[in-house]
Parts: C-alpha cells; structure tokens; sequence
C-alpha cells in the first residue's frame, strides 16, 4: 500500500486514505464502517491516524463480529477509576474533549451496540464498579442508557476535579503510611552493631535431631493440595441448623443449579442480568443489616461446580494447588457455598473407609 502510494505521488492525506479505503475488501465490516465514517463527515486529520483508528476497532480477523450480549458484558464490566477522570480532557483523533464526555460516548455507543439504548439492562452491575462522584450524579435511578450518559455529561467540572483531588491526598497518605510503616519494620527485624557487639560469639554446638517430622517443617508449597482458608459460614462455626433450615437451604441450591449457566458468552450475560436481579431483590435487606445467604442463595459464576461438593469455595472449582486459583467467585458466592458445605455435607455422611491390611508372614512356596 505504501509502495503504491509512493508510486501515484499521493501525499495528501485525504488521498491516501481514499487509495486505502479502495482496497477495502468489498462489503466487508471494515469497508462498511469506514463509509459511515465519511458519511458523518468524520475529521480525518492524517493517515496514521486512521490506520490507528482501522487497527483499534479491527485488531484481528477473530473477533470482529461481536453478538450483542458480548457488548452488554463488556458495558457491565466498565469502570470508570479517578486517575482516568484525573486527566480532564482526551485526545480523539484530531481533537481533545472533556473526559466526562468521553466516557459518556462510550457507554452511550456499547449500549447501541448491545441494542440495550432504551431500556436499563445491566444498570446496577455497572453502577457497582464506578466511584461515588459518578454514583451521586446518577441519583435518583435515570431511565434508560441514553439518559445516563446524558447525566454523566452534565457533571460539574468543579466536582470532578473536588473528588479527584481527595482520591489524590488520600493516596499520597496511604503511600506514606505504607513506607512509614515499612521502614519501621526494616528497622525493628534489623539490629543496630552496638548490640551486635554486646554479645560475645557462640560456638556452634552439635547437631540437634529433628523435635518434628519432615511434613510439619516443610514450606507450605511442597504440599500437593492446600488446605481451604477458614471461613465461618453465616451464621457461625459453631451454629447447628435446625431441620427447617436444611430443607430451605436444600430447595434454595437446587433453584440455583437450575439456573446455572455454562461458561459462554451467552452464559455470562445471562449470569450478568440474574446478578443484577439479586441485587435489586435484595438491595433494602442488605442496607439493613439483615441479609441471610442461606435463604436467598446467589446465582453460580459459569464454569465453576455444584456448592457442597467438596470444592475450593473463594474459587467454585474442584481441589487444586493453592498457587493454581486464576479467579475468585463473588464474596456473596463463596459464602453461599461456605454455608452449603459445612451444613450440607454433614448430612451425607463421611466418605467410606477401606478395610486395614493384614501383613501376612511366612507364605509357603
């Protein structure tokens, strides 16, 4: 492309990215994404950006075509930090405009993209993630998607620039803490040379025999299998549940394993709305104080294994080594299935135990 370019003398920008867009596969999603930028009259300042522009919305041949559900999962998953609201204003393309507006585009264009514009799907999910000056903006519940970024827009300057400055000091002191508090332990484990030299040196005695076996001494990492942290379930490790409470907890885990999903795309926008349910059914006993995992249960994140069947509970998955957990489930998840193994598998009875063997001496020939 360059060397054609440079064999045609194109040098003009707006040549050379017509010569590109020539060479467009016909009806192809770049070709088709680039007509509608021009027919917006979209400003193209030069060629290298527009090739940035071609390689950020089609980084490869996979992937390109997206299903609205993987548009309403990566909506649900935007967060919005206070270093990225720090920066006040962003370079697009040619032009650079207030972060608040950036932001507002982006949730205004992955909800037109999930054909999600004119309802609320995802909402609290995504509220969950973004810190409290956007929260407080969005109060009472807006409409829609389009009226969010709406909100998010009409944000005052003056309070951005407020909430970033205190996230700023905040960190400066926690970062002060941390190294104030890191040199304090330096020099509490480390001793001064006049005490070092206060004490006359010792001789090495003999060899002492081990006080414990090899198992107990060993690091911790050369166990095959951790073992599972201690977590108390709801209610206390020493509670003993009455028979009501079982049969609740046993109809409240069958109702969620009926509605487990698999580990799709599908599945994982599915799993996104009945975490966004639970959340709204359950949001004023949560303000109070008074939630009971055991009787509300909480949908299973896709791909992980029956509560109660002897897994890792921070990650929902069968044993392994410890340094092997890639994610954690929810913390509303993991002590559902807290409560489901300590309180279920009691009842099932201990594993099944295998007969000793009896050594047998002098066998005959």
């Amino acid at each position: 492309m360059r060397r054609y370019m440079h064999d045609h003398q194109l040098t003009v920008p707006d040549e050379q990215i017509d010569a590109v867009n020539d060479h467009l596969q016909p009806n192809s999603p770049a070709e088709r994404h680039m007509k509608g930028l021009a027919a917006a009259s979209v400003h193209r300042a030069s060629l290298a950006e527009y090739l940035a522009e071609l390689a950020r919305k089609f980084p490869g041949v996979k992937g390109i075509e997206r299903t609205p559900q993987q548009y309403e999962v990566e909506l649900c998953k935007m967060r919005i930090t206070m270093e990225e609201l720090a920066q006040e204003k962003v370079k697009v393309g040619a032009l650079e405009i207030h972060t608040r507006d950036h932001i507002a585009n982006r949730i205004k264009d992955l909800a037109s993209d999930a054909n999600i514009s004119s309802s609320l799907s995802g909402y609290a999910l995504w509220k969950d993630n973004q810190p409290s000056v956007i929260t407080k903006a969005l109060t009472p519940t807006p409409q829609n998607w389009e009226e969010v970024a709406a909100k998010i827009r009409a944000i005052p300057l003056s309070d951005l620039r407020d909430a970033t400055a205190i996230h700023q000091q905040a960190a400066a002191l926690w970062k002060d803490m941390v190294s104030n508090m890191t040199r304090m332990f330096q020099s509490m484990r480390a001793p001064s040379y006049a005490s070092l030299s206060d004490h006359p040196a010792q001789t090495p005695g003999p060899p002492q025999p081990r006080q414990a076996p090899l198992a107990v001494l060993a690091p911790p990492r050369s166990q095959p299998f951790q073992p599972r942290p201690p977590c108390p379930p709801q209610m206390g490790g020493d509670y003993v549940p009455t028979t009501e409470e079982l049969a609740q907890l046993q109809t409240i885990l069958e109702q969620v394993i009926c509605v487990a999903q698999p580990d799709t795309p599908e599945g994982q926008a599915t799993y996104a709305g009945q975490v966004a349910k639970w959340q709204s059914n359950n949001r004023a006993t949560q303000a109070a104080g008074m939630l009971r995992i055991e009787s509300t249960g909480f949908p299973l994140k896709p791909g992980t294994v029956i509560p109660g069947s002897g897994e890792y509970w921070w990650c929902g998955m069968p044993a392994h080594r410890g340094g092997e957990c890639k994610s954690l489930v929810p913390d509303k998840e993991r002590r559902f299935r807290t409560v489901c193994d300590q309180w279920l598998r009691p009842q099932r009875g201990p594993a099944p135990v295998a007969p000793p063997i009896t050594p047998v001496n002098n066998v005959g020939t």
